[in-house]
């Protein structure tokens, strides 16, 4: 294994938290509209969101101490970054009403959740040798040499049924398939016409539970993932406790049959089944089959 080069890991630079998705001074209707029936409507999906990144907070504050800067923190802390950035951002997307932005936040925090089991773990050696020659001077291009480190953690997909069927089908609704498009941007449509709802910014049910449904799945898998690094980072047994508390609270919400939800067919086939889908809680629900 390749050595680290000899330098202090610093302090880790902490927000001072994450605060839920709200509307902004200049919204238009629709999103402030969006953002008041989400908030109403998916609030039970937004306090568990909320606590999530409570306790992010908490395992943030206490890896904070000399104990924990290692270089296998680096590794983790970078990964566990972004992914939480990520989420957060997918979040905030899917209560204000941009759908369509959310499948590629979510299929990217997946990635990174694998990188963040494998990377300070089994994966350390390769992060070890991209770290050696990172941040060097580079004489030849007259800059710094960070490196790509081209990596992909795809065993940690393969091995958790849940994160890994949450990045297939992002992945799928990330694409540009004919029917995806049409899901976000002409949903309305029938048999009869083509309903294009252009940079619609309206409240949408289904969509929402879809897209927040899939935040917490991917909040859960993260937080499942800090609790497997303990030793990298400290996580107390309270911590512990509360994420397998919080994930069967997760469990039985997404567990409701009569929320939307996006499942892959289980006949071999490559397809897709939106069930329950509808735009206002009244409306009957339909299944979209892509």
């Amino acid at each position: 294994m390749a050595e680290l080069p000899a330098r202090r890991v610093a302090p880790p630079v902490l927000p001072d938290g994450w605060s839920l998705p709200r509307g902004c001074e200049g919204d238009p209707p629709s999103v402030q509209d969006a953002v008041r029936q989400a908030s109403f409507l998916l609030k039970r999906d937004l306090a568990l969101a909320g606590r999530a990144f409570e306790v992010q907070q908490a395992v943030a504050k206490s890896s904070y101490a000399g104990a924990y800067r290692t270089p296998r923190a680096v590794a983790a802390w970078v990964y566990w970054s972004r992914t939480a950035f990520l989420l957060g951002e997918a979040a905030t997307a899917a209560v204000r009403a941009a759908y369509a932005a959310v499948p590629p936040l979510i299929r990217s925090a997946c990635e990174h959740i694998a990188a963040l089991r494998q990377a300070p773990a089994g994966d350390f050696a390769a992060f070890s040798q991209w770290a050696t020659g990172a941040f060097q001077p580079d004489a030849a291009h007259r800059g710094v040499q960070v490196g790509l480190g081209e990596y992909m953690a795809g065993s940690a997909l393969a091995s958790d049924p849940a994160l890994g069927a949450l990045y297939r089908v992002t992945s799928e609704l990330t694409r540009v398939h004919f029917g995806v498009a049409a899901l976000f941007a002409a949903a309305e449509s029938d048999r009869q016409r083509f309903e294009v709802a252009w940079l619609d910014r309206t409240f949408h049910l289904g969509l929402a539970e879809c897209t927040l449904g899939w935040t917490l799945v991917g909040l859960r898998a993260l937080l499942e993932s800090l609790v497997g690094l303990d030793g990298v980072l400290a996580v107390s047994q309270a911590e512990r406790e509360g994420v397998a508390g919080w994930s069967a609270e997760v469990a039985v919400l997404l567990a409701d049959p009569g929320r939307c939800r996006v499942e892959e067919s289980d006949d071999g086939e490559r397809r897709l089944f939106v069930e329950q889908f509808r735009r206002r809680t009244g409306g009957a629900p339909r299944r979209l089959v892509l």
